[in-house]
């Protein structure tokens, strides 16, 4: 599987997260969730982002379903917006978007990262890591 942090803006304090497990197998077993919210907690709480963005192809409803269900929000959808050159077809997406506002407040998400990985991500906490450096925002 993959986990990561892609598009990385430190100015503007936020990137794109990227997670995809092939193995069908996986899906229900909670390893992409628990996966998600260790992303969660390092880009919110160790390195202090503002938001973080997801980018789903409208062809995987399941994903798209997902991602909305753990508090992201959808922002956009972009039609025929990339070009699948091994078809020679155009895919639509979806892109969408938690602040850490949002992340903090989500005590559904709390229950589950608790369960799933014994701690509550949505609380900040001193970190073995400093945050990012940057400018107060206005």
């Amino acid at each position: 599987g993959l986990a990561s942090l892609a598009e990385i803006q430190l100015t503007h304090r936020r990137a794109e997260i990227l997670i995809g497990f092939p193995d069908a197998k996986l899906s229900g077993s909670g390893i992409p969730l628990a996966a998600m919210l260790m992303i969660l907690d390092f880009a919110f709480n160790t390195i202090g982002f503002n938001k973080l963005t997801s980018i789903v192809y409208s062809d995987n409803v399941y994903a798209q379903k997902s991602t909305l269900a753990i508090g992201f929000k959808q922002e956009g959808f972009f039609r025929n917006h990339l070009l699948d050159s091994k078809f020679n077809s155009w895919l639509s997406i979806y892109q969408n978007a938690m602040l850490i506002e949002e992340f903090r407040k989500n005590t559904q998400l709390a229950k589950v990262s608790n369960k799933l990985i014994g701690y509550d991500p949505t609380q900040e906490r001193l970190s073995l890591f400093g945050k990012l450096d940057l400018p107060a925002t206005k």
